[in-house]
């Protein structure tokens, strides 16, 4: 006898083959949040997947309806079907690691390789007025405007189309489009001008219409506080308005950049510094912070990048200078830059593939010329870079 089995959010059908359908409702130890089946049901479900095997002869529903576990193997084993019985959507989207691993790495469509990708929320932090975020996002949208590459890497296999909803003031924008040749594929969109009444789901629904008239991949939410008007960023207000620009990027297909400022702390380490609460980083798929690092030795134009994020691709940390015409940036490789965060000298040392004698007179150069902090209150010794905002 063989049948089919449909996870629904508070139970699971299971359609026998004589046509019968029977509703087992996900309750007691088993259910989990929003009635889907808990952390502890999927777990001994592994188990029961490793010791019964796919033999059909053992998955008699007739005998097995009533375990709930063994009605989730066979959801497992039978997930093909399950879609063609039940539609796309309808059914818990369940899939064996061995599986998973024989299909090979998903491709990420990066339009800008570790920074922006297709169906991805990025979202940019730095201090406002200071850190360069909008001078670094218009940098960006003209590179994939024009497919040129970037100091991130090379450029994507076509043009990419930006739709920048913000409340930048008409001179920063002219400035910026003038500086980095922002031309007729960026689509800006003043945030001021959308129909009154609009909700944030509202906003990205109308966004979304404009981009894709414009046949637009990337959208630029700039920035989210004040277009989304949040008013309580200490709560979970911005972790719901990231989760909303997340379910649009990947219904919509294209790509999100959400920028967002620093609080005015000091001393915070890099994935502290955003300002609000951490739930508007839980809900976004890269993080990364932009800073301008302190210390006499370090060039006005330098910035620090600190990213990480869902996927190898997005943990990183470069330092790039803006060249002396304010129109592209340069990588910078200085032991003042390469201080990313706080490390000790053999972390420094594995960082630069150095030994450690040359690591430890290269930090205490760093301490001398004002450029480096260390603790030796610690042992071994912690160095610490200076940044900006320390020293404000």
């Amino acid at each position: 006898m063989s049948g089919l089995v449909a996870i629904r959010r508070d139970r699971i059908n299971i359609k026998r083959s004589d046509g019968e359908t029977v509703r087992l409702p996900l309750t007691g130890d088993y259910e989990g949040p929003d009635g889907l089946p808990s952390d502890e049901a999927v777990a001994v479900l592994a188990h029961e997947l490793a010791t019964v095997g796919e033999d059909e002869a053992q998955f008699d529903l007739d005998a097995v309806a009533p375990d709930l576990l063994t009605a989730l193997a066979w959801a497992y084993a039978r997930r093909d079907e399950m879609a063609e019985l039940f539609g796309s959507g309808e059914h818990r989207g369940l899939e064996l690691a061995s599986h998973l691993l024989e299909q090979g790495r998903p491709d990420v469509d990066w339009f800008v390789p570790g920074v922006i990708a297709k169906q991805q929320v990025t979202l940019i932090e730095g201090r406002e007025k200071i850190a360069g975020k909008s001078s670094l996002l218009a940098y960006l949208m003209a590179a994939m405007e024009h497919a040129e590459g970037t100091v991130f890497g090379p450029a994507f296999h076509r043009p990419v189309r930006t739709v920048w909803l913000t409340e930048e003031p008409e001179g920063p924008l002219y400035e910026k489009a003038e500086r980095f040749g922002l031309g007729a594929g960026v689509l800006i969109v003043r945030n001021y001008a959308l129909p009154d009444g609009l909700d944030f789901p509202g906003k990205l629904r109308y966004v979304g219409d404009i981009a894709r008239a414009f046949k637009a991949d990337h959208v630029v939410i700039d920035p989210l506080s004040r277009v989304a008007r949040v008013e309580d960023e200490a709560g979970t207000e911005l972790g719901r308005r990231a989760e909303e620009a997340s379910d649009f990027a990947q219904d919509r297909g294209i790509a999100i950049t959400i920028v967002h400022h620093d609080n005015k702390g000091r001393g915070q380490k890099v994935e502290d510094r955003g300002r609000g609460s951490t739930s508007l980083q839980a809900h976004v798929d890269q993080i990364i912070h932009i800073e301008k690092p302190g210390g006499r030795s370090v060039s006005p134009r330098v910035r620090r990048l600190v990213s990480w994020g869902r996927v190898d691709e997005a943990a990183w940390t470069r330092d790039i200078e803006m060249a002396k015409d304010k129109r592209s940036y340069t990588m910078q490789e200085a032991d003042g830059l390469l201080l990313s965060q706080p490390m000790t000298v053999k972390d420094f040392a594995d960082k630069l593939a150095i030994s450690e004698k040359v690591a430890r007179s290269r930090l205490v150069k760093l301490v001398s010329d004002g450029d480096a902090t260390v603790d030796e209150t610690t042992k071994p010794y912690v160095y610490a870079p200076i940044l900006a905002s320390d020293v404000e």
